[in-house]
């Protein structure tokens, strides 16, 4: 784009919110700024396109506390709504102390953050819109972390244009074109430090991966971002040839929880069952952030009527396995089936500090501590154990018992069936079924009142441990 002539890139934004069909006359949209040069010049374009298009703009800006200078980048952006006589709607929340408490990534708890300030600030504004700052640069720096991590071509089809309520204008603008209508226009903008930190991995594709691959191909981020246009529009066509297919094997559908018919499942050739699967997990979770191929296999192959029930944890979902059917359900979805009165058979998110729930007697004391704080173990009971925090995959949900449950005690050199440990330890058979397992995101990693599990066990190379205290255990009533 040549720098001097601002309107070739507003012509190219107005033609590409056309084209996607991102707003109506008359839209409120919430504009995301950041303070850096991507989001001022979307408030900039926006701000010049809403007459014609008849938008009504709101600058939000989310102050995520991770950094030392982002309060002034938070004054920054408020300057820029003032000046352009805009509302601004403006938050600050610790990130770092979220994921203190929840555990997870933080670089996903900021997002997770973000999208949920945002949708609150639209609707707190009567936006039916929220405008993000994403380029066709950023298309590609995502599409190539997502192949590196062996996404399929859902996960190659990232950032669409519109995802409603959220559009992105500058998708097919790459940043170069940003920032010389930014200084063509006289823009300021804030420069966010943490871009450069090369311990980040998109930051590593950004100044490392995609420069080497434009020594093959000059305009190598262009093409890898319209390889990600076509695996999006691919996606989208697959989901409508899907819809009869689904019509075949889903049972019911409520929010946090999906049934499918096992024996209809099986009669699909193994692509269009995975597509099922992965189907079933977006619906049960809401997406399909951090699941891999290898959890659409692992679900695929407990299918297998000769192994028999069988039930399995993945990343913010459980799946039970019967004879008849295959249900899937988010942590904390109600009315799923299960073998305990108590807890239904439902996981229940399990966060730091302390977890009771009105219908459950067994409540959960959580605290991470250093590995230096521990008490020694004559400091405990049997209803507190102490685990190794950085082996465990966070967030934690607690449940009842399931059929074909597996978990591996400490001191042991392999696992077995939580029924054949249940029993060597000695557990009455009438309290069995209702015992409360503490889970992570992939296995039991603690039988309170019983074992840890050697999975989560601490050792001299521990740095980080998690304190956990449960009370009203079925032995204890």
């Amino acid at each position: 784009m040549d720098g001097h002539n601002p309107s070739v890139l507003l012509n190219r934004v107005r033609d590409t919110i056309l084209e996607y069909d991102m707003v109506l006359q008359g839209d409120g949209v919430a504009v995301a700024v950041s303070g850096g040069a991507d989001s001022v010049v979307l408030l900039d374009l926006l701000g010049r396109l809403a007459p014609e298009l008849g938008l009504r703009l709101v600058v939000c800006h989310l102050d995520h506390g991770l950094r030392l200078g982002s309060d002034e980048d938070a004054r920054f952006v408020a300057r820029l709504a003032d000046a352009r006589d805009l509302p601004f709607h403006g938050e600050r929340i610790d990130v770092a102390s979220t994921v203190e408490e929840h555990g997870g990534n933080i670089e996903a708890a900021a997002r997770a953050c973000r999208h949920d300030f945002l949708r609150r600030a639209a609707e707190s504004h009567g936006a039916r819109r929220i405008a993000l700052g994403h380029t066709l640069n950023d298309r590609a720096e995502s599409t190539v972390f997502h192949l590196a991590r062996g996404a399929g071509t859902r996960g190659l089809g990232t950032m669409a244009a519109v995802r409603e309520p959220f559009i992105r204008p500058l998708i097919e603008t790459t940043r170069v074109e940003v920032v010389a209508y930014a200084r063509s226009r006289g823009l300021s903008w804030r420069e966010d430090p943490t871009n450069d930190d090369l311990s980040r991995s998109r930051n590593r594709i950004r100044h490392r991966v995609l420069p080497e691959l434009a020594q093959i191909n000059p305009r190598a981020a262009e093409a890898i971002a319209r390889a990600a246009k076509l695996a999006h529009e691919e996606t989208t066509l697959l989901a409508e040839l899907l819809d009869p297919a689904w019509q075949e094997v889903v049972r019911s559908s409520a929010e946090g929880q999906v049934t499918l018919d096992r024996e209809a499942l099986t009669t699909f050739r193994p692509s269009m069952r995975r597509a099922l699967l992965r189907r079933a997990l977006a619906e049960a979770r809401g997406d399909l952030l951090d699941l891999e191929h290898e959890h659409v296999r692992a679900v695929e192959r407990i299918l297998d009527p000769y192994r028999g029930p069988r039930s399995l944890n993945l990343p913010r979902a459980t799946v039970r396995v019967t004879r008849e059917e295959l249900q899937v359900a988010s942590p904390g979805a109600t009315g799923q089936e299960g073998d305990s009165a108590s807890l239904g058979g439902a996981c229940r998110p399990v966060h730091l500090g302390r977890n009771e729930w009105a219908d459950l007697d067994v409540s959960f004391d959580l605290t991470m501590t250093a590995a230096d704080d521990v008490p020694t173990p004559v400091d405990r009971d049997r209803s507190t154990e102490f685990a190794d925090a950085d082996r465990i995959a966070f967030p934690l949900n607690v449940r009842s018992r399931r059929t074909g449950d597996r978990f591996h005690p400490l001191g042991m050199a392999r696992d077995k069936t939580l029924r054949r440990f249940m029993i060597d330890a000695h557990v009455p058979v009438r309290l069995r079924k209702r015992w409360p397992l503490l889970c992570d995101g992939e296995r039991i990693i603690w039988v309170p009142g019983v074992r840890l599990s050697e999975e989560v066990r601490v050792t001299e190379d521990t740095r980080r441990i998690l304190v956990m205290h449960a009370e009203g255990l079925p032995w204890a009533s």
